[in-house]
């Protein structure tokens, strides 16, 4: 039996770094990606994989997101769109009006999952 993909961790600043640890913890791979190489480097001593954002793209699943900006967000998710449909989650804290639309506050779960958006799209929405 074939090995689970690691987690993809993409920003591995103060939160990142903490998320990619208790990942590690509990037993995950982990490949990090983050535009500081330090940072990346500091990742592999505590047993993570560096990586690009094309190698978290095709090979982790899911990928978790603690970058700074909506930019940022669209980048990531856009390359991991293109190589394959993987489960992307992004746990910034941002004010609502800088946050990537997924959808609209007050929504109950079902359209959470399910509500077609420029990042969830597939092929039955």
């Amino acid at each position: 039996m074939a090995s689970p993909a690691p987690v993809g961790v993409v920003g591995l600043g103060l939160m990142g770094e903490v998320y990619a640890r208790r990942l590690i913890a509990a037993g995950f791979a982990v490949t990090g990606f983050d535009v500081d190489a330090v940072k990346i480097g500091r990742l592999e001593t505590i047993g993570a994989q560096g990586g690009s954002l094309a190698d978290i793209a095709r090979g982790c699943e899911p990928i978790v997101l603690a970058v700074f900006d909506t930019d940022q967000v669209e980048g990531v998710v856009a390359a991991a769109r293109a190589s394959k449909e993987t489960v992307v989650i992004d746990f910034r804290v941002e004010q609502e009006d800088s946050v990537y639309p997924m959808v609209a506050a007050g929504a109950d779960l079902h359209d959470m999952i399910r509500r077609p958006s420029p990042i969830v799209e597939t092929a039955e929405d």
